[in-house]
C-alpha cells in the first residue's frame, strides 16, 4: 500500500492513457498506493525519522476493501473472478438475510430442490412479499477502464456482457414463473415479478434513458422484448439494508425506482424510518476495520 515518489511516478507512466485526449482520465496511482513516502526509504533510516503521507485518507480503507478485488483480479484474471462470483452471491444473501424475514427469502439452492437445473435458469435469490417477488441475480461486474475512459461503444458492449447474461437468466426464470411451471409453487401467488440485477460496482448512467435503450436493443437481438429490468449496485443494497430491516419493502422501493432516482427514493424512506447507516449491520464491522487501521 506504500510507494516512494519514484515508484509512484512509474505506476502512473505504466497505466496512463495512450491517447492523450483522454489524459484527464489517467489512472491515479493513489488507488493502488494510498500511502506515499516523500523520499526513498533507507534501510538505515530510524523509524521515527521516516515519513509517510496519505493524501486522501479514505483511499486507505478503499485499498483494504474494494482495492483487494482489483489486486487479485489483475493477477489471477478469470480464475479469481469466477471464485469471487460465488463469494459475491453469498454476500448479497447476507445483506438480504439482514433485511427481511427468513420465510420471505429463498436461495437458488432452495429453489433447485423443486426446480432442477434441467428445467432452466434460476436466480441467486428470491424475496417474496405478498403477491410480489423480487428476482435477484448477482454479477460481480463493472465497467472496464476503457469503457469509463473513452465511452466507445465496443468497450461498453464488452463490459455489458455479464450484465446481458444476468438479464437473460432473469428473463428465462421470470417467464417460467409467469407460466406457473411445476416446481415453482412458491411463486404461484405472485402477480408482480420484479427482475433485479445486483452488480459489484455502480454502473454509472446505466439507468439513464440512452443506456436503457441501448441495453434493450441488445436484449431485443436475443429475442427479449418489454422486459422491466432494474439494476442496483451492492452499495445501493447496503444503504437500503437498515431501512428494509425497519419494515420498508424491497418491492415497493423497486417500483418507485422505475421513475425516480435512487437518491430521491432513499431520502423519502429515510424520513419514514428515521434510520441512518449507524443502524446497519455493517456499521460495527466498519468501526472494527477503522479501529485496526488506527484511523
Amino acid at each position: 500500500v506504500v510507494a516512494d515518489s519514484q515508484h509512484f511516478r512509474d505506476v502512473y507512466e505504466e497505466f496512463k492513457e495512450e491517447d492523450r485526449r483522454y489524459r484527464m482520465y489517467d489512472f491515479n496511482p493513489l488507488f493502488q498506493f494510498p500511502i506515499v513516502r516523500p523520499w526513498k526509504h533507507s534501510r538505515g533510516l530510524a523509524i521515527d525519522q521516516d515519513r509517510m503521507v496519505a493524501p486522501v485518507p479514505d483511499l486507505v480503507a478503499y485499498r483494504f476493501s474494494t482495492g483487494i478485488f482489483y489486486q487479485m483480479f489483475n493477477k489471477y484474471k478469470e480464475r479469481f473472478s469466477r471464485y469471487f462470483g460465488y463469494l459475491f452471491e453469498t454476500y448479497v444473501g447476507r445483506i438480504l438475510q439482514e433485511s427481511t424475514s427468513s420465510e420471505n427469502l429463498f436461495s437458488e439452492d432452495t429453489i433447485r430442490c423443486t426446480y432442477p437445473e434441467k428445467k432452466g435458469k434460476v436466480p441467486d435469490w428470491v424475496v417474496v412479499e405478498g403477491d410480489t417477488a423480487i428476482l435477484i441475480e448477482c454479477k460481480a461486474t463493472r465497467f472496464s477502464r476503457a469503457a469509463l475512459t473513452t465511452g466507445a461503444e465496443p468497450a461498453i458492449d464488452t463490459s455489458l456482457k455479464q450484465v446481458l447474461k444476468g438479464l437473460l437468466q432473469l428473463h428465462e426464470f421470470r417467464e417460467a414463473a409467469k407460466a406457473k411451471l411445476p416446481g415453482l409453487e412458491l411463486l404461484c401467488r405472485c402477480t408482480d415479478l420484479i427482475p433485479v440485477l445486483v452488480t459489484f460496482e455502480p454502473l454509472y448512467l446505466i439507468k439513464s434513458k440512452p443506456f436503457r435503450n441501448h441495453i434493450n436493443g441488445l436484449l431485443e437481438k436475443k429475442g427479449v422484448n418489454d422486459f422491466p429490468w432494474q439494476i442496483l449496485s451492492i452499495k445501493d443494497l447496503e444503504v437500503l439494508q437498515p431501512h428494509l430491516a425497519a419494515g420498508v419493502r424491497l418491492g415497493e422501493v423497486m417500483r418507485k425506482l422505475k421513475n425516480r432516482t435512487f437518491q430521491n427514493v432513499l431520502e423519502e424512506i429515510q424520513l419514514l424510518t428515521e434510520r441512518t447507516y449507524k443502524d446497519s449491520f455493517l456499521y460495527p464491522l466498519n468501526e472494527e476495520i477503522y479501529r485496526r487501521l488506527g484511523v
